[in-house]
């Protein structure tokens, strides 16, 4: 239910989401204060409270049914992709509310806020480790590289790759500007020998690793290609990296 990574605390570090960070100590400390502090109430609640017993095991059985389809089913698709698990979130919830109903009814009961003082737990959480971060361009490193090459991409460059695959997606798509072709080392060094006018050529990833699996690619790529830093992605999380193509070393 509560996203995102306790790192960008350090990494997006700042005025907002330290505010933030500070508000939901607060109030998850008044939460679990209220919780404890308080939890001879739901037993006391918990024994005199009238159940619906009929409609309520209806309503558990139904949660629990599309509880088990989904874990089941995503258990087999794409299980990597966790966010697929909020299509039994709402079950989740329902389910809970079953169990917690009946409490609203005992004689005994006394509100305490809990259940507002979790939900907006929770809702700061998502805001302050996964809305607001991924609002901001350098949470996503590949997304900050692609409009960086802005810069250097004018309209009618052409970028080469071997094969296609998300991280060109993503840098083409904000990049329409550019035109990608795929091509083998043999028809890709026969184009650019062949190419007129002064569009700028680059290589993408997947065709500088092409290159970077020989010996005679590597010495090719270190006397016909330009390197820059801001052009590369390249750590423990990501590998990125366009070269240009020096025109006049042909």
């Amino acid at each position: 239910i509560a996203g995102g990574r306790l790192s960008f605390l350090r990494d997006l570090g700042g005025p907002f989401i330290y505010a933030m960070t500070a508000l939901l100590i607060v109030v998850a400390a008044a939460f679990f204060y209220k919780l404890f502090r308080h939890f001879g109430e739901l037993r006391t609640a918990r024994s005199t409270a009238p159940e619906d017993r009929s409609r309520l095991r209806a309503l558990r059985l139904l949660c629990g049914a599309w509880i088990a389809f989904y874990v089941v089913f995503l258990f087999f698709f794409i299980p990597q992709n966790t966010f697929y698990r909020l299509f039994y979130l709402p079950a989740l919830v329902v389910l809970a509310g079953t169990f917690l109903a009946p409490y609203e009814a005992a004689p005994s009961h006394v509100h305490r806020y809990r259940a507002a003082l979790f939900v907006a737990m929770l809702a700061i959480a998502n805001l302050t480790f996964t809305a607001y971060p991924y609002a901001q361009v350098r949470a996503t490193p590949p997304l900050a590289l692609a409009l960086e090459l802005n810069k250097s991409w004018p309209k009618g460059t052409v970028v080469y790759f071997a094969q296609w695959n998300t991280d060109n997606e993503l840098t083409r798509y904000f990049n329409p500007q550019t035109t990608w072709r795929e091509v083998n080392r043999e028809k890709f060094e026969q184009e650019i020998k062949e190419a007129t006018g002064d569009a700028p050529i680059w290589m993408d990833t997947t065709l500088i690793d092409l290159y970077h699996s020989t010996p005679e690619g590597k010495l090719w790529l270190d006397a016909h290609t330009v390197r820059r830093p801001e052009h590369e992605l390249v750590n423990d999380k990501f590998k990125l990296r366009f070269y240009e193509i020096k025109r006049d070393s042909f």
